[in-house]
This record gives C-alpha cells, structure tokens and sequence, in this order.
C-alpha cells in the first residue's frame, strides 16, 4: 500500500469532494488505482501537471555593440575567461551582439563556436537593421528565432523585430503542460508586445530582454520581465544566473561587472595577416601588385582575399605573399580590398589586412572640372554642420530625430575664385559627390521613410563659430520646409552594402546642380558672393545620414563639385596643328665609294661619311604645300650614276 499525504484541491474541481472516511478509503487505495483516479479525474487545464526542470547555471548579458575587429578580440577573451570562472551551461545574449555592422557577424559567431563554450544569441535591431535585413544574421546564426530543450526547461530565442507569433504559440502549444519555459528576446515588451502576449499564456517563468541598456525588473500579464543593462565586453554588467522551476519566480543571480574582470587570451592565439603596399588611401590603376605577410603561432592554413565583400578567393599560403589585382574590371570609384588567414584549427584572423582604394583609369572630359580638397592641389572647400542642439560634429550630418527635436543640416562651400572662365563660355551643368559614411533610417515599423532633403542656396556668410542660432537662410527646420532662397530637393539612397550603418568603402551619393548651374558660374566671376549651399532634412521623420568632411582622412571621400563647360570650355579645344616645313635626313651607300652628293627637292646637301661605302645627310627646311607633298631625293656617285625616290609627308 502507497499513503498519498497531500491532495491537490483541484483534483475535485468539478466533483464532490469526499469526506470523513470516504476520504480516508480514497487516501489508503492501492497507488496504481489512486493514479488511474487522478490521471482520469485531473482536469485538463494549463500548468495542472506541472512538468519540473532541473536546475541549471547560465551567463546573460545583452548589447555588446560589437563594431571593430578589437571588440572581436574582446569577445574572445570574454567568453573564454567568464568560461573558465563561471563554468555554466551556457551564455544567452539578448541581441545587438554587434553595433550596426553585420559584416562582424560571422566573425563572432566563429569565435563563438570555437570558444569551447554554449553560446546562444537572438538578433537585436543592430543585427538586422531593424528587422529589414535579416540575412546576414540569418547567414551567421543560421535562424533569426529557434527553441531547444535544456534540462526539462524549454528555451525559446524570439525575433523581436519581426515577431514570429504563429511560430511561437505553436512551439508553446507542443508542450507538455506545465513545461516551464524561459524566453529570450531583444525587445521588452514595450516594443515587442506581441511576443509578450503570447507567451503569458504558458508556464513562462521569465522573460529576458536587452534593448533600453538599462536594467529594469517588472511583471508583464503575470510573466517576470528582466531587462539587463548593456555589456560592452570590458565595461557594464553580465548576470550569472541559477534558473529554479519555481513559483512565483526565483531565480538567484549574481550581477558582475566586465571591468572587474582581467580578460584572459586563449592559448591557441589566432593567425596574423598584413598588407605592406599598396598603402590604403591610394589611387591605383591598371594592375597592381599587392604585397604582405602572414604567420600563426602552430600552422598557417589558407590566405583568401575579397574585392567589395565579394566571396573570398584563394592565394597561395606563404608567409610573404603578393597579388597581382587587374583594375581594369572595376568600376571608377572606390574599392575595398581584404586579406585574411585561417590556421590549421580553423581560426581566422581577428584583423584583416584591409585597404580602401580609388581606381582611376579613365581619363576625365577636358571640358569637366573638378574640385576636391587636397586632390590636384585644390585647398578651398570649407565645410561644416550645424546643429539645433549646437553640438559638434565631425562628420556632415543630415539629421532629424525625435520627431525633429534633433535636427542637423551640413553647409559646404567651394572658392571658384581660381577659375577663369572663357569669354563666352558658360558653365552647361554641375554635380556634386559626397560620400556617405553613415546611416540610419528607420520608422516606427521597421520599415524605410523617404529620407527627403532640401539644397538651398546659403544666403549670407557662416564660418566655424556660427551657430543654431546665428546660421544665415534659409533656416530650415523640421516643420519648416519653405525657403526665401532657391532650393532643390531629393531623397538619399539607403545602401546595402553589407557593412550596414558604416558602409565601407564611403559610397558615393550624386547630386544633380544643373538647375543652379548660372549661380555656381556666378560664384566663380563674382567670388564674393559665394555663400554655398546648405543640406537640411526636409521631413520629421527619423533618419540620420553623415557624409565625408572636407578634412575626411580620405581625400578621394572629400565631397567633390564637378561642372561642365560648354564648346570645351577653357582648354578643353584641341590645339591646331600647321605644318609648312619638314626636314628631311637618312643614310646613303654605294659598292664603289661614299656617294658623292645627295639632293633633296632639288636641293644639293652635303654627305657626311660613315665609312668607305655609306655617308648621311640632313636637308634643309623643304616646304609643303597642300595635304600632302611628294619630295624627290637624288643620290649620285663619283662614275655619274645616280638614282632618285620619292617621299610623301602628310600635314
């Protein structure tokens, strides 16, 4: 016989519970039939038989931000010395494992899997931009949402940026009940409350999120939320925590600081790689020779190279290496080269060999001008941003945010004055280049607005102490579009060049100025009232795009203004040629002796001799006539033979 001591209250929900001693014969049956009992008379309602798991020691953190090939070797470090304190069964990172570079992605997942450690991530909207372009995660981690089993606990990694809500009910719905659950997110539910809404309904003991950087603790529809705080690797908090199957929740956890930690290096270091020439910044062409060297600290096994984050290609693994790069086959632009290596554990370089360069083959138009600080000698560009909040910016910024509360415009400016303009001759179009080295554009859900900007024409003086307030027109704002001052207008380009946010290399964005080209011609014949042009968003919604200073360590980057003359413009008609006179000289020989003379268009000239047989000769202007002119050239010997050819020198 089995004694049952405790009853659940609900096993008699629905039925009348028995008393006194028919009580006492319920509670002295037989186990095998008080177990028919309950398993027939249980009623089926959520968490009723509660499924217990095990507990269990895991590492969270949330927003490492990871957006250099240090930050990679921080990482590395990290999870190898939290690894070795700690011991858990796993790490979870709450999204934005990187800051808007999903071209790191792969990196740190590689370092992730190869760091001997239970790594398990979901994408931020750093990751995927917002849930816009989730492929590169999805190419590095393989699914932007997945749950597992862990000890009797079932883990469900959410997408919050574009919630899988079908998906997650279903996954909830295939346990068994009372299954508990812990869900892992980027979003709280303050953005994500669709996720949230689903899994109130199941046996969810907590909800984690990153997000905000900032730690918070809060219930959601009866589900413990925990917000962590941002973990930059080397500084902010990462939480050690032992998940309980109890309730109301109790998980214990420890909070602890990355900047206590002394980040230990693994002791298998990664392979080295670096580019000697050509150094980056340079303008190259036709086909260039690039050199460098490699190395690992065990076995060097593969070096790749990449043009423009193309597939990587093969070169032959050596310790000093070159590769010959045939520019012919790029565009005229800029162009990233890459170097990697790979040792015999399957290591990659944490730094790549890189370098940015301008292929430049084609020769430009003689009737196109350029002008680019610090390109062919031009130093008179001046450029700067100016922003409502006054704040100091490097780049040129066009701006808004908050609903315009943060609005930033660029102004930028050419000096002409060294231009001189034919008589006659007029300026037919103008462009400019400016090179995007930043961007984001989002809108409340997930997708692009128009990113919509006015160019108006500066009308007064502004220099490096003019501020918000102080700034010449037109003086746009967010909810003021109109202008005294003519003005164009247009919309960015939003790039995907795999490198997200920070596109590498800069790309370039053409502005067409031809419907101002009389006042761009009107700053170079009248110089003082050359003020520039100023670009300010033109719409409240949020985006922000940052351009290349005219001090950018690029040169080629520097926004560049391109016009075009009419007829050619100033030098740009071929010179004419006149040919009225040709000299003529050569060699002559004879089976006797030196020829005695020569004579040219009836011309006697002198022979010079070279030798018992052979002299040389040289004419005197012989003048031309007409296209084409026929010279007869006579050479006689010393027994009176002679012989005559004749010669056409075309003008």
């Amino acid at each position: 016989m089995f004694d049952i001591m405790l009853l659940s209250g609900t096993i008699w929900q629905g039925m009348a519970k028995p008393e006194g001693a028919a009580m006492r014969a319920v509670i002295r049956r037989p186990f095998a039939s008080w177990l028919f009992s309950v398993i027939t008379l249980l009623p089926l309602t959520p968490g009723a038989l509660l499924a217990a798991g095990e507990e269990f020691k895991f590492v969270a953190l949330a927003d490492t931000h990871i957006s250099s090939e240090a930050d990679l070797a921080n990482w590395r470090k990290f999870l190898y010395t939290v690894q070795q304190q700690e011991n858990p069964d796993m790490f979870i990172v709450m999204g934005d494992i990187v800051g808007h570079e999903p071209h790191l992605l792969a990196r740190a997942k590689q370092i992730a899997d190869l760091s001997g450690a239970v790594v398990h991530c979901v994408p931020g909207n750093h990751d995927d931009d917002y849930g816009r372009y989730p492929e590169y995660y999805q190419a590095a981690f393989g699914s932007m949402y997945y749950a597992f089993d862990h000890k009797g606990w079932k883990m469900v990694m959410g997408w919050s940026q574009n919630p899988p809500t079908a998906w997650l009910r279903s996954t909830l719905d295939a346990l068994p009940a009372g299954t508990p659950v812990i869900y892992c997110g980027h979003y709280p539910p303050a953005y994500d409350s669709a996720s949230y809404d689903v899994i109130k309904d199941y046996a969810t003991r907590v909800a984690f999120a990153g997000h905000t950087h900032a730690e918070s603790s809060y219930t959601y529809s009866g589900v413990p939320v925990r917000v962590l705080g941002q973990c930059r690797l080397t500084s902010g908090p990462y939480y050690v925590y032992t998940a309980r199957d109890e309730t109301p929740f109790n998980f214990s956890v420890t909070r602890k600081y990355a900047s206590d930690l002394t980040l230990l290096s693994p002791p298998d270091a990664p392979p080295t790689i670096s580019l000697a020439s050509p150094a980056s910044g340079s303008t190259i062409s036709g086909t260039v020779l690039f050199s460098g060297t490699a190395g690992d600290d065990s076995s060097l096994s593969e070096i790749h190279y990449r043009v423009d984050l193309g597939p990587w290609l093969p070169l032959p693994t050596t310790t000093s290496w070159t590769f010959s790069l045939d520019t012919t086959a790029l565009s005229e632009e800029h162009h990233l080269v890459e170097f990697r290596s790979i040792d015999s554990a399957g290591q990659e370089t944490l730094n790549y060999a890189s370098g940015i360069y301008y292929v430049d083959n084609l020769p430009s138009p003689a009737n196109v001008l350029s002008f680019q600080q610090g390109v062919n000698s031009y130093t008179g560009c001046t450029a700067r941003t100016i922003t409502s909040t006054d704040a100091s910016r490097s780049n040129l910024e066009c701006w808004t945010w908050s609903s315009g509360a943060e609005f930033h415009e660029f102004y930028v400016r050419f000096d002409l004055s060294g231009l001189t303009m034919p008589s006659g001759s007029d300026i037919t179009s103008a462009r400019l280049i400016l090179y995007l080295v930043r961007q984001n554009n989002q809108s409340l859900n997930g997708g692009a607005w128009p990113a919509n900007y006015n160019v108006g024409i500066v009308g007064g003086h502004w220099d490096a102490s003019t501020t918000w307030a102080t700034r010449p027109a037109p003086a746009w704002t967010a909810a003021n579009t109109t202008s005294p001052a003519p003005a164009l207008t247009g919309a960015w380009d939003y790039f995907d060049f795999g490198y997200g946010t920070y596109p590498a290399p800069p790309q370039p964005i053409e502005i067409d100025l031809t419907a101002i080209a009389g006042v761009i011609q009107g700053w170079a014949e009248t110089p003082a009232g050359n003020y520039g042009l100023v670009f300010s968003p033109k719409t409240a919604y949020n985006y922000n795009f940052s351009m290349a200073q005219s001090n950018y360590w690029l040169a080629t980057a520097r926004p560049r203004l391109e016009i075009t003359l009419e007829d050619g413009g100033a030098d740009a008609t071929p010179p004419d040629i006149t040919l009225s006179a040709a000299v003529l000289a050569g060699t002559v020989s004879d089976d006797v002796s030196c020829p005695a003379f020569v004579s040219v268009a009836g011309t006697q000239v002198p022979v010079s001799s070279a030798g018992p047989l052979s002299g040389t000769w040289t004419s005197q202007n012989v003048s031309l006539s007409g296209q084409t002119t026929t010279i007869a050239i006579t050479a006689g010997d010393n027994s009176g033979n002679s012989r005559t050819v004749h010669v056409q020198v075309a003008k």
